[in-house]
Parts: C-alpha cells; sequence; structure tokens
C-alpha cells in the first residue's frame, strides 16, 4: 500500500502560514509603535512621525489617553525643527506656544483638535485630548 504524504505538506504549509501571518501582525505593531505617533479623531487616526533621533517611552496604547513621551538624543531646536517639517507635511498648523521660551509647542491638526508638547530636559511631553468612538471610549476608561 502507498501512503499519501501530501497531508503532511499541507500541515507543513498551514504551520508556516499561521506562523508568517504571526509575525507580520507582530512586526506591522512594533513598526507603528516605533516610527509614528497615532491621535485618534473619531472613527480617522491622524499620524505624526517620530523623530529619527528619539526613541518612545511610552507605550503606544496611551495614545488612546491622549499621552506620548519621546526620550530625545538632541537639542530642542532640532526636535522643534523636525516637528514643524513633519506638521506642514502632513498638512497640520505648527506654533510655538511660548515665544520667549523653547520650551513648548503646539500643533493644530484641525480647529479644535491641538497637540500640546513641553520639554522636560531630554524628555518632549506630547498630550492632546483624543476624539474617540464609543468603543474606545470604554477602553481609555478602563485604561485610567
Amino acid at each position: 500500500m502507498k501512503k499519501n504524504k501530501h497531508g503532511s505538506i499541507w500541515v507543513l504549509l498551514l504551520v508556516l502560514l499561521v506562523i508568517g501571518g504571526i509575525a507580520i501582525y507582530w512586526g506591522y505593531n512594533k513598526y507603528m509603535q516605533t516610527l509614528y505617533i497615532g491621535f485618534y479623531d473619531g472613527n480617522k487616526i491622524r499620524y505624526l512621525d517620530v523623530p529619527p533621533f528619539a526613541e518612545r517611552i511610552t507605550p503606544a496604547s496611551l495614545e488612546v489617553l491622549g499621552e506620548c513621551d519621546i526620550r530625545f538624543s538632541t537639542i530642542d531646536e532640532q526636535v522643534l525643527q523636525f516637528f514643524k517639517a513633519t506638521a506642514t507635511k502632513y498638512g497640520y498648523f505648527f506654533s510655538r506656544a511660548d515665544t520667549k521660551s523653547d520650551s513648548s509647542f503646539e500643533i493644530t491638526v484641525r480647529g479644535d483638535y491641538v497637540i500640546k508638547g513641553a520639554f522636560d530636559k531630554n524628555i518632549l511631553q506630547l498630550r492632546w485630548n483624543p476624539v474617540l468612538p464609543p468603543d474606545m471610549q470604554k477602553k481609555a476608561r478602563a485604561m485610567r
């Protein structure tokens, strides 16, 4: 009697497909957390780039609460120039909130949606009030 070996090939292919799917999902989430900050605006998620000379301290899950802290390894002025260029790229309005001091800035995404950034030594603290859909509001309440 001959045994059919095609069954074991399909099982191996299925296992590789599952492992590949998990790897792609994990890699995409890691990529998004490392390179972008997400701003919830109703059913949309708007993005802003993380500077290449910085690393994110807070996890991406805190974006639901409107918080993101970034540690940078350069001077404040370079960070400000990066966010000004990035805001212009995405069509947002960048302004320094305090003209006497370079310690804070604002990025206006739309009329009443404002991201406030403040420096604390080599850490940039970004704060905003996210506009969340109902299902995300439940998640945000559970995190507080």
